[in-house]
């Protein structure tokens, strides 16, 4: 019996101690973290081919914030997305007829054989943009986690990021953030030394990413350098083709007689034994834009992409599906974009945006209306008008859409 009743009072006396252990854990845990986020509900349509399609989803996204101590903090989202409307994108339907004609004939099978390989389902689920730990010491920053890795200086294209590509019709939307491990060792008060590293399945096929930023007279200057693995598909063959590339970066950004300058380049090269010149190629741009006293803000730039084609005649399923992957080079050599915001009064911003394919002639103009509402809730609306003389060309084979989006944040 006197065993028993011990046994009794020392679970009763550990239950007791555990839970004011966990109080107190729970105590520091929530004075310690920070949760915010949104809700989002976007309704995009479009007219493709002589078919009308509307796709919606809600997005909620939870962020959460701690600073563990003076040496370590941590921020993650948590995304919860689901689909409605059209939930099965089919890529095919969103390339020129003539180029899907073209490779049906050149595989010689059914259409509908072939289409069942390009469907892409849009699931509900949830999604880690963000999760990452900083640890913080003297000079030195390290990030481990799904980050963003925000390279580059342009506003739609960013030719010095291997890792992240935007959308070059939504470029200020959040970027799904990419698993690696970030070293930033502070040289001085204004140069900066960064060192990336994004794990593949094997170390010798990893990525590595070195970077040297520096301020000098009035301009943010930096030097890179980048290993990565450079993937395209062959649709014909159905294999996926790697090459290793080393990568030589520079960009800049400042400001001369009241306009902002910037630009960045990077030179892609074959790190094989066998590296041949058709191999390496060049892509670069340069800005400008200009804040006027009304808060008018105009800004364009000048796109170069070498391994791009010079007539839209030549373009193939190849040249299209790799334009819309990882890298989204464009599939001209010569773009132009051009951009111009007005604030008026405190809720409304209107822009207008040109996306302009100069090598074969056809344009993107979106027009785009913010509302605020409040602080806390904003309203996007966005049209997509495309123009070309011919239906092959990159925007003469898009179709008219639309887009709207709400999000309120908490």
């Amino acid at each position: 019996m006197r065993n028993r009743s011990l046994r009794i009072f020392v679970s009763v006396a550990l239950s007791i101690v555990s839970q004011a252990c966990l109080a107190q854990l729970d105590s520091t845990i929530i004075d310690k973290l920070r949760i915010s986020g949104f809700f989002e509900n976007q309704l995009l349509g479009q007219v493709q081919h002589s078919e009308y399609s509307m796709t919606n989803y809600n997005l909620l996204r939870l962020n959460l914030n701690a600073k563990i101590d003076d040496k370590v903090s941590f921020f993650g989202n948590i995304n919860y997305r689901t689909f409605h409307g059209r939930t099965q994108q089919n890529t095919l339907n969103f390339l020129p007829k003539r180029v899907v004609s073209d490779y049906i004939n050149e595989l010689g099978q059914p259409y509908k054989e072939v289409a069942d390989g390009f469907t892409n389902p849009l699931n509900d689920g949830f999604l880690f943009d963000n999760a990452y730990v900083t640890i913080y010491a003297d000079k030195v920053n390290v990030r481990i986690g799904k980050q963003q890795l925000p390279w580059g200086t342009g506003y739609i294209w960013n030719p010095t990021n291997v890792f992240q590509a935007r959308n070059m019709l939504d470029p200020t939307y959040e970027l799904v953030g990419v698993n690696a491990v970030k070293v930033e060792y502070l040289l001085s008060n204004q140069a900066t030394f960064t060192g990336v590293m994004n794990v593949s399945e094997q170390f010798e096929n990893s990525n590595y990413a070195i970077k040297l930023k520096n301020h000098i007279n009035g301009f943010d200057v930096s030097l890179s350098h980048v290993y990565f693995q450079y993937s395209t598909t062959d649709m014909y063959t159905f294999t996926e083709l790697k090459e290793q590339k080393h990568q030589i970066g520079a960009d800049f950004s400042g400001s001369i007689g009241g306009f902002g300058v910037y630009g960045e380049g990077a030179y892609r090269m074959d790190a094989s034994k066998s590296n041949t010149t058709d191999s390496n190629f060049l892509n670069a741009l340069v800005g400008l834009n200009y804040y006027f006293p009304n808060g008018l803000y105009m800004f364009g730039e000048y796109y170069f992409n070498q391994n791009g084609i010079s007539t839209h005649e030549n373009y193939n399923i190849n040249d299209w599906m790799n334009y819309l992957g990882p890298y989204a080079e464009g599939l001209g050599k010569h773009y132009l974009f051009y951009g111009i915001n007005s604030p008026f009064g405190t809720n409304w911003n209107i822009s207008t945006f040109l996306l302009w394919n100069i090598s074969d002639g056809s344009y993107m103009v979106y027009p785009r209306v913010e509302y605020s509402v409040g602080n806390n809730t904003e309203i996007i609306s966005q049209l997509f008008l495309p123009y070309g003389r011919h239906y092959t060309t990159e925007f003469g084979s898009g179709g008219v859409g639309g887009m709207i989006r709400i999000r309120v944040y908490f």
